[in-house]
């Protein structure tokens, strides 16, 4: 009996008509879902934590604002909040679909035959048989019957099953390119800001170079407010600041009670030009002081040159500062902006100061009789000095009179005084025998000339002129004309002192 495959080819049939598409494709469209809510959750929780909107809808980072302690003083740190907390970026990573189909298909078929055979009658008969002596007797009886059966059993069955194991696997994605020069950009808007905002000034020191002055070097202002942020349109002032100790200064001889005159001879604002940066546009200097404004970046760049005249009016020692100063919030701040200039030797420009006058000189002391004395000041190179000014000196209690006290030398390097003896401070007193008038020019920072030093003697004595001589015979009561050296009768006709002679 042939075998009947009915039973696996329905089975087959039931394979192939499974839904694949829907197997293998829906958990990956599960997936794709919830890659998209979890893009969906990142851009909300940016939304919602790390943005703020206006009233006009625009959108801005939260910043998180703290005070810390830095260098000794109390200052903010700004940073936006986005760069602190981590941001939830979910990402399906792997998916695995495992499926298995188990089809059980089998067949039975079974044939089975079986006869019998049965006759309804029967048959008897006997015998004799014999041979000779012997003989045999014999019965005999017979009966049979027929039957034929068949059976056949065919069995089939058949089954399917299948199983499916899916596996998704999650991890926190990368940061995403936009996102990380986002996050990038808030990184280096993480600033500290003073409580009561910051005057910043940079480069911390402006190199220029004599031997150069048409070369020029910049120097940037910036103005930022307590959060940090730019300060638009705000005043600046610059100014000169003083010529302070230094150590080149020490070095050349200049100590602090010559700063004074440094202060008064050389002029920054007459040595150094400012102009705007890119174009050097010409800032002027009114009063000592240039005034500008910020950019709407907060900040004012400058260009800075030597002017023609800087080595006459530059410092000896070519280090001077630049005041920076600017209203931020209700305090006024300041910042020093030093400069060096490049000066490769001290020049020195004041060696001599000298007199037409040696020694000693003799005034007398009858308050009409002047000296003038002539002071020429010159260089190294004996060049005449002019505007340079020389002081006359007197000592203590001293009953000199110098005019004038104080006088710049003339093109001609020569600054001329009169010297003579106070008719009033000698009044009752006798004249002393001499005097030291002392004549200085001041040092210019490089040098200092060295003093020249005069003695005043005084030529004869001068008496009070209420001072009577004693009486003597055949004269009038007189005084001595010191000039002269003559007895001037000096009393009234009507009082006479009688000879006792006569």
């Amino acid at each position: 009996m042939p075998v009947d495959n009915a039973p696996a080819t329905n089975a087959l049939n039931l394979l192939n008509g499974i839904d694949y598409g829907a197997v293998i494709g829906a958990p990956l469209q599960a997936a794709i879902t919830a890659q998209a809510m979890a893009a969906k959750s990142t851009w909300e929780f940016i939304q919602e934590v790390g943005l703020q909107t206006d009233e006009n809808g625009n959108k801005s980072a939260v910043n998180v604002t703290f005070s810390y302690q830095k260098d000794g003083e109390i200052v903010k740190l700004i940073v936006p909040i986005l760069t602190i907390v981590p941001i939830p970026a979910i990402v399906v990573t792997d998916i695995e679909i495992a499926f298995k189909a188990n089809i059980n298909a089998s067949a039975s078929q079974s044939s089975q035959t079986s006869e019998t055979t049965d006759v309804g009658g029967g048959l008897s008969g006997g015998a004799k048989v014999g041979w000779g002596p012997f003989s045999i007797n014999a019965n005999f009886k017979a009966n049979y019957s027929s039957k034929k059966d068949s059976k056949a059993t065919q069995d089939s069955q058949y089954s399917v099953e299948y199983t499916q194991d899916v596996r998704v696997k999650a991890a926190q994605a990368g940061v995403p390119a936009g996102l990380a020069t986002v996050l990038n950009i808030l990184s280096n808007a993480a600033t500290g800001a003073s409580l009561d905002g910051d005057l910043m000034v940079s480069p911390p020191l402006v190199n220029l170079d004599l031997n150069n002055p048409q070369n020029t070097s910049l120097f940037s202002i910036k103005l930022v407010d307590s959060n940090g942020l730019n300060i638009k349109g705000a005043d600046v002032t610059i100014k000169a600041g003083e010529i302070k100790p230094t150590l080149a200064l020490r070095n050349m001889g200049v100590q602090e009670h010559h700063l004074y005159s440094l202060n008064e001879e050389y002029s920054i604002t007459e040595a150094i030009q400012i102009g705007l940066a890119p174009l050097g546009t010409i800032l002027n200097w009114e009063k000592g002081e240039i005034h500008t404004k910020s950019g709407n970046d907060g900040k004012v760049n400058l260009i800075v040159s030597l002017t023609a005249n800087s080595s006459k009016k530059i410092p000896p020692s070519g280090v001077f500062e630049l005041i920076i100063a600017a209203n931020i919030g209700k305090k006024m701040q300041e910042i020093a902006l030093p400069f060096k200039v490049n000066i490769p030797e001290p020049q020195k420009l004041v060696e001599l100061l000298k007199s037409d006058v040696n020694g000693t000189i003799k005034i007398k002391p009858d308050g009409q009789d002047k000296k003038e004395i002539i002071l020429t000041l010159t260089d190294s190179e004996s060049n005449p000095v002019e505007g340079r000014e020389i002081k006359g000196i007197l000592p203590d209690n001293s009953k000199l009179k110098i005019t004038p006290q104080n006088q710049k030398t003339q093109e001609n390097g020569q600054a001329s005084f009169t010297i003579e003896w106070d008719k009033k401070k000698l009044s009752g007193e006798e004249t002393p025998d001499s005097e030291t008038v002392t004549f200085k020019a001041p040092s210019d920072g490089r040098t200092e000339p060295k003093p020249v030093s005069i003695k005043v003697e005084a030529d004869g004595q001068v008496q009070s002129p209420n001072a009577a001589l004693p009486q003597t015979q055949g004269y009038t009561l007189s005084l001595v004309d010191t000039t002269s050296g003559e007895i001037v009768p000096v009393t009234p006709p009507s009082q006479t002192v009688e000879d006792t002679n006569q």
